[in-house]
């Protein structure tokens, strides 16, 4: 069984500007996605750095911290990919989210996404 779907940033940015915050729960439209994402190995994080930028271009800060936490909790290291795609992105490290996973990855927990 294969475990890509081939997304690019723009189907990436496309998706995640289309699920609603109340969806972002255990349950819920985010978290499906949340799922899809988790198991793309096709996503990489070029792709992630492009629909980042594309996302907060739109001012959708949220989703792009989403997406980022997503493609970073399949990592055996996500601290090192917080860290890199946050500083691309200075504003996304304000977000609160992006603060607790990275404060949770630093201390070696891992990203709890729900």
């Amino acid at each position: 069984m294969s475990r890509t779907l081939g997304f690019s940033a723009q189907e990436l940015t496309h998706l995640l500007s289309c699920v609603d915050v109340e969806e972002w729960q255990r349950g819920g439209l985010g978290q499906a996605l949340d799922v899809m994402l988790f198991h793309d190995q096709d996503i990489s994080e070029e792709i992630v750095q492009m629909a980042c930028r594309q996302l907060s271009a739109q001012g959708l800060t949220r989703e792009a911290v989403r997406l980022i936490g997503s493609f970073a909790c399949r990592l055996s290291n996500p601290s090192d990919i917080l860290d890199r795609l946050s500083k691309l992105m200075p504003g996304l490290l304000e977000d609160p989210l992006m603060v607790m996973w990275r404060n949770d990855a630093a201390r070696g927990d891992g990203i709890g996404l729900y």
